[in-house]
């Protein structure tokens, strides 16, 4: 309203832009020099526009959100193509891309490169004996404890195989990476997992 009493224009033609009984926009036209500028005929050129740009607005925004979809998904699939489908880690693929990078870096800087191979001992029997559910979530605890190890945003964790996952430690000495397998080990024990598919009452290790 303070913009039409500031602006005193002589001739405001205004049509709203409909497409499928939704308004799209609205067409705003002001003539500052003459009054009644808009005709009748006017008016029916501009519905005529308007009708034509009710559609190519309506397209634009399908088109616009349809980009943003395939966009969305595009990146979806593209972290998809480096996770692993049952963990959430890092998979192989990732891992060795970013070794390969790492090791070059390493030569270069002459700094420290550490990896970690870790295996579950006799999963091949904890899984027939409990069953691939079971055994899933198995790899998936023991995935979430290796996830914690993992604390530098340089570290990765990843699922190298079935129940192999490998730890790249840039930066880290063999006697700091002694350490962190001490800390694997003994962070594998306190979760307790039973294994009694070797005879005896145990744990995973």
């Amino acid at each position: 309203e303070t913009y039409f009493i500031n602006k005193k224009a002589k001739s405001i033609f205004c049509l709203p832009i409909i497409n499928q009984g939704t308004l799209i926009a609205i067409v705003y036209l002001e003539n500052n020099l003459t009054e009644n500028a808009f005709t009748e005929q006017h008016r029916e050129t501009f519905e005529l526009i308007a009708s034509q740009a009710a559609i190519s607005l309506t397209n634009a925004r399908l088109y616009s959100n349809l980009e943003h979809k395939v966009a969305q998904r595009t990146k979806e699939l593209d972290m998809l193509a480096y996770q692993d489908g049952l963990t959430g880690i890092a998979n192989r693929r990732l891992f060795d891309q970013a070794i390969d990078k790492e090791w070059l870096r390493s030569k270069r800087t002459e700094d420290p490169l550490s990896i970690l191979m870790i295996d579950i001992d006799h999963f091949k029997k904890y899984n027939d004996h409990y069953g691939h559910v079971l055994g899933d979530d198995c790899i998936k605890f023991i995935a979430q404890a290796l996830e914690k190890i993992a604390r530098r945003s340089t570290d990765l964790i990843a699922r190298y195989g079935g129940e192999e996952f490998v730890l790249l430690l840039p930066n880290t000495c063999a006697a700091d990476a002694e350490i962190i397998a001490k800390q694997i080990l003994s962070d594998i024990d306190a979760l307790d997992i039973a294994h009694q598919a070797l005879g005896q009452l145990s744990i995973v290790t």
